[in-house]
């Protein structure tokens, strides 16, 4: 099992902390999924991160979709359309797209629990919400 500890408060400072320690453990290792799923649980752990977490390009008989890969956090969509959704657009336009999304499925309760909610919904800010 790998040492990784956090220690300081600020962005800076844990980014400054956290990155030699990222090195050192991905050094000497080849598996992409290895270290893109121990990466992923530094960058949570460090952060606190409601989600983190990395999409594959992968080519399809027709077209290419993002096809989930390791991550933190809840349920993600498993395969993302090229030009579909909001991430598929920003993949497409090239382009970080800042939303107000907002997915209420669970309280938060305490630093590690969460209680589902009776009634899940989606607040996009976009209106998008009338049509789901």
């Amino acid at each position: 099992m790998e040492n990784f500890k956090v220690t300081s408060s600020t962005k800076d400072e844990i980014y400054k902390e956290i990155i030699p320690q990222i090195e050192a453990i991905l050094n000497g290792e080849t598996d992409l999924i290895a270290n893109t799923s121990n990466f992923c649980a530094m960058l949570k752990e460090a952060f606190d991160f409601w989600w983190v977490g990395f999409y594959f390009v992968k080519q399809t008989r027709d077209s290419q979709q993002l096809v989930l890969g390791p991550f933190q956090g809840p349920l993600a969509c498993t395969r993302i359309n090229y030009g579909k959704g909001v991430c598929g657009t920003a993949w497409k336009q090239k382009q970080t797209i800042i939303g107000n999304d907002v997915f209420m499925q669970y309280e938060k309760i305490g630093d590690e629990n969460y209680k589902p909610l009776k009634n899940k919904n989606v607040d996009t800010g976009w209106g998008f919400e009338r049509i789901l």
